[in-house]
C-alpha cells in the first residue's frame, strides 16, 4: 500500500512537520471543550507539554523524509474501525477522499494510526506483528523513530472524535468521554520513559539464529532485522532474489559487509530510539561488528543481550545444504571446502642443531628429560625452516583442543615452559 503510493508533490507543501504539529495542538483545544472532569484537562496539559519537546526532537526528521519522498498518497484514517478481513484477507476500507492534506502524508504518520489503535484496545501483540511485517517489506525502519510522536498525535485524533460524538446524547456522552480517557492515558503512557532491549544474535550459518531470532521476537515482540535481508535490500534485491554471488565476492565481499552491519546499526538506531526492541540477526563473529552494537545499545542505556549459537560441524553443514535445497529463504549460505596447503613441510632435520641445546637447558633447569615428537598441521616455523633458519617448533603454551570451541592452555605449566625456554636462549647465546 505504501510503497507503491503516489509521491506528494514538494511544492505542494504536504506533510511539512511545522503544519502537522499545529494540527496536533488544535486537538488539545477540541478534547478540553469536551472533557467532563479537570483533572483529565490537568493530564491534557501534561501530555501537550511532552508532545511539544517530542516535536522538537524529530521536526528535522519529518522535513528530511518529506524531502526524500515518504509522503504519499495514503490512506489518512487507518484505524481498527477502517479495517476489515475479507476473503481472507485485511481490507483497509473509507480513507480520506475529501482532503489531499489529509491523505497526503508520511507513511509513518499513517502506519502509526492502526499499530496505536491496536495497542490502545489492548492488542500489542497485534500491534507487533502489523509493525514487524511492515518494516520487514518496506524497510523503513527510520519510521519507528517517530512513532512515539505519531501515534500520540492519532491517540489524540480518536480522543476528538470520541468527545465529538458525545454531544448526540446523554448515553453516548458516557461512552465517549470513557473512550476519550482511554486514548489520552494510553498517548500519556506512550511517553513516558521506556528501557528498550537489544539482542544480538553471534553464531555460523546454519546455527540456528534465525530460528531463534523468530521466537525471540515473538516473545519480546522486538523487531527482526536479518543481515542477509538487508544485504540484498542494499544491492536492489528481494530477500528471496539470489545474488549469484561467488564466495567472497559481489554480496559478500569485506567491503559490501561493512555496508551491510552498517545498515543494520542505522535501522537498529532507529528502532531503539523509538522505543521499540529489536533483534539484531546476523552472524557477529568479529569483535568490532559486535562492539559496535553493544556501544549503540549504551546509548540508548538499553537492556543488552548478546545470544551465541552454536552446533556440530556435521550439523551446521547439514542445514546448510537443507537450506538450499528446501524451503525458501535468504541466506545464500553454502557448504564449500576452500583453500590448500599453503606452507612447506618441516623436516625433522630443521631441528637438529636445536634440539640438543633444548635437551641440556631442560636438564640443567631440572626440567629434563624432554620427548621430541612429531605432529600434523602447520606452523609460521614451516616458512623459518623452509628457508634454512634452524627451527624448534612447539615451545608455546601447553595445552590443546588447538582453533576449536575447547581450545585452552594449562595455566599450571606456564612457569615451566618459560624456565625452559629462558634456558633454551641461555644456550644459544653461548654459543651452544
Amino acid at each position: 500500500m505504501h510503497v507503491a503510493a503516489q509521491r506528494a508533490d514538494a511544492a505542494s507543501g504536504h506533510g511539512r512537520p511545522d503544519r502537522l504539529h499545529r494540527v496536533t495542538l488544535d486537538n488539545f483545544d477540541a478534547i478540553r471543550s469536551g472533557l467532563a472532569d479537570a483533572t483529565g484537562c490537568t493530564r491534557l496539559d501534561e501530555l501537550q507539554r511532552d508532545l511539544d519537546a517530542s516535536f522538537a526532537g524529530v521536526a528535522d526528521t519529518m522535513e528530511r523524509r518529506r524531502r526524500d519522498g515518504f509522503v504519499r498518497e495514503c490512506h489518512g484514517d487507518l484505524h481498527c474501525g477502517n479495517v476489515v478481513r475479507w476473503q481472507g484477507r485485511l481490507v483497509a476500507f473509507d480513507g480520506l477522499e475529501f482532503d489531499p492534506a489529509l491523505r497526503f502524508i508520511d507513511v509513518a504518520n499513517d502506519i502509526a494510526f492502526l499499530t496505536m489503535d491496536l495497542a490502545a484496545h489492548g492488542r500489542s501483540e497485534l500491534r507487533h506483528a502489523l509493525l514487524e511485517t511492515w518494516t520487514a517489506a518496506s524497510g523503513d525502519y527510520a519510521a519507528v523513530a517517530l512513532l512515539p510522536y505519531y501515534e500520540r498525535y492519532r491517540a489524540l485524533v480518536r480522543a476528538k472524535v470520541a468527545v465529538l460524538r458525545g454531544g448526540q446524547s446523554a448515553e453516548a456522552n458516557v461512552e465517549s468521554q470513557r473512550s476519550a480517557r482511554q486514548y489520552l492515558a494510553w498517548a500519556s503512557a506512550r511517553g513516558q520513559p521506556h528501557r528498550p532491549r537489544l539482542v544480538v544474535m553471534v553464531g555460523l550459518s546454519g546455527s540456528g539464529k534465525t530460528w531463534l531470532a523468530r521466537r525471540l521476537a515473538t516473545a519480546c515482540e522486538a523487531l527482526h532485522l536479518r543481515s542477509d535481508v538487508e544485504r540484498k535490500r542494499l544491492a536492489g534485491l528481494g530477500p528471496l532474489d539470489d545474488s549469484r554471488s561467488p564466495p567472497d565476492g559481489g554480496l559478500y565481499t569485506r567491503e559490501f559487509g561493512e555496508r551491510t552491519y552498517a545498515r543494520l546499526r542505522e535501522c537498529a538506531h532507529s528502532c531503539l530510539a523509538g522505543g521499540a526492541n529489536v533483534i539484531v540477526d546476523a552472524a557477529n563473529l568479529r569483535h568490532d561488528e559486535r562492539s559496535g552494537f553493544l556501544r549503540l545499545g549504551q546509548e540508548f542505556g538499553a537492556d543488552v543481550r548478546l545470544v551465541h549459537c552454536h552446533a556440530p560441524l556435521a550439523t551446521l553443514k547439514q542445514r546448510v545444504a537443507m537450506r538450499r535445497t528446501g524451503t525458501a529463504d535468504a541466506s545464500e549460505a553454502t557448504v564449500e571446502l576452500r583453500g590448500g596447503v599453503n606452507r612447506p613441510p618441516m623436516h625433522s632435520s630443521a631441528s637438529a642443531t636445536l634440539y640438543p641445546l633444548a635437551e641440556r637447558a631442560a636438564e640443567r633447569v631440572g626440567l629434563g628429560p624432554i620427548r621430541g615428537t612429531a605432529v600434523g598441521g602447520g606452523s609460521d616455523g614451516n616458512f623459518t625452516a623452509a628457508v634454512g633458519v634452524p627451527t624448534l617448533d612447539g615451545l608455546g603454551a601447553v595445552g590443546g583442543g588447538a582453533h576449536a570451541d575447547h581450545e585452552h592452555v594449562l595455566i599450571d605449566t606456564m612457569v615451566d615452559r618459560a624456565r625452559l625456554v629462558t634456558a633454551l636462549i641461555e644456550e644459544i647465546r653461548a654459543g651452544g
